[in-house]
């Protein structure tokens, strides 16, 4: 009896060995098959370009705005800052005289921000047992928005990492932790902000106080930025109102704004009548009531009763199918909630028959081209419309096992 113990305890080891290289094996191929060695390449980490040449404009005096004066600093190509007028005081930490060695810094310190995401996301939020496969989906998730992130030079692991660590004080039900974090995230892109709002879902004693307090708070800064350099705050909106009509949607800016707009104009396309009638025109206002209804649909779906880990998870896959801006990168947000809400799902009754039909779906896109591009919001739409629809329990409160241990403590 013994012996068999021991046979079946070294042969629990050989399974968990084998488990972790098959594991190791997927998550080396996917960072080599989605082009994680060009983030080290010469040529690459474009976004970060912008935000040297933009501070060493900054710092010769000129306007980092005028997209101009930075490509000839940059002496080429080189893409627009559309990052508010302090941000340029974190960017001078890169301020080098050589840009190589700036994008190294600057790589290294988003790899050690992916480090610290990697720990958070697999003690605090991914099921024990499951964490393993969760770095492998991690790796190619999204069309590897991680090594795309890594490659174009954008800092949005930097503010993913104070997001996941506000999100974790939320569960630990630290609230005035998760109002300063959020903050801090929303210092460069400030649409992470709108996730304050997680805070008036929860019960959490002064819940409002907090809300009103951050959003206060946000406000003080905004007109503390403005007052410190007027000419400067006026371009930087003025740009991101032209970022935010004419860029284009597809793999590359998956959201719902761009989707509704390039299926409107398909359509009118078919109406010669309609020639005259921009698209945008026609899109905005479906995209507003579109965006509304998903909100009120997740409010309806909290409401009837959701545990608080759920409604985080799902709050941030809601987020991402609503938000006027999502490049590909963007979607690093939604990994681990992706993750979690379809392991769940498909722990109960007929969840695993869903998937097969759904993917088989999605697989079978390919042929409308417009809607494939769009593939990652899709996904995160049949991610919010089986967990709001499917697997209700008999009381009508959504499932949960137990809260994920968690070995960080405040």
């Amino acid at each position: 009896m013994v012996g068999s113990s021991e046979d079946r305890s070294a042969w629990g080891e050989i399974r968990r060995g084998l488990r972790m290289l098959l594991v190791a094996g997927i998550c080396g191929v996917g960072l080599m098959y989605a082009g994680f060695p060009q983030a080290f390449g010469p040529t690459e980490q474009l976004d970060f370009q912008a935000y040297y040449y933009a501070e060493k404009v900054y710092e010769a005096g000129g306007d980092p705005y005028d997209h101009a004066q930075v490509v000839h600093m940059a002496d080429g190509a080189a893409n627009a800052l559309v990052y508010p007028p302090h941000s340029l005081l974190f960017f001078g930490l890169f301020s080098f005289d050589d840009v190589r060695t700036a994008k190294d810094v600057f790589l290294a310190v988003k790899l050690a921000c992916l480090a610290a995401l990697c720990v958070l996301w697999t003690t605090c939020f991914v099921r024990e047992g499951a964490r393993g496969w969760f770095l492998a989906f991690a790796s190619l998730g999204y069309n590897a928005c991680i090594c795309r992130d890594l490659v174009v030079g954008n800092l949005s692991l930097i503010e993913q990492t104070p997001i996941w660590f506000a999100l974790w004080a939320l569960l630990r039900r630290r609230t005035w932790l998760f109002c300063v974090l959020i903050i801090l995230a929303g210092q460069f892109k400030i649409l992470p902000l709108c996730l304050l709002g997680l805070v008036l879902l929860t019960n959490v004693r002064g819940k409002w106080a907090y809300f009103l307090g951050s959003l206060v708070v946000c406000g003080l800064v905004a007109v503390g930025v403005y007052l410190s350099n007027p000419e400067m705050s006026r371009a930087y909106w003025r740009l991101i109102l032209d970022v935010g009509i004419m860029e284009p949607g597809g793999a590359i800016h998956p959201c719902s704004r761009t989707l509704i707009t390039g299926v409107v104009e398909k359509l009118m396309a078919a109406f010669p009548s309609l020639d005259a009638v921009r698209p945008k025109t026609v899109g905005l206002p479906i995209y507003v009531c579109y965006a509304l209804a998903v909100l009120l649909v997740y409010l309806r779906a909290v409401r009837r009763g959701m545990d608080l880990r759920t409604m985080v998870f799902l709050g941030l896959v809601t987020y991402v199918l609503i938000a006027p801006r999502m490049k590909d990168y963007s979607y690093i947000l939604v990994l681990v909630p992706t993750f979690e809400l379809i392991r769940s799902r498909l722990a109960r009754p007929g969840g695993g028959r869903t998937l097969i039909l759904v993917v088989g779906a999605m697989l079978a896109l390919p042929g409308l081209d417009l809607l494939w591009t769009y593939r990652s919001l899709l996904l995160v739409g049949w991610v919010w419309a089986v967990t709001v629809w499917g697997g209700k329990d008999e009381g009508g409160r959504l499932k949960d096992e137990a809260p994920a241990r968690c070995w960080v403590r405040v």
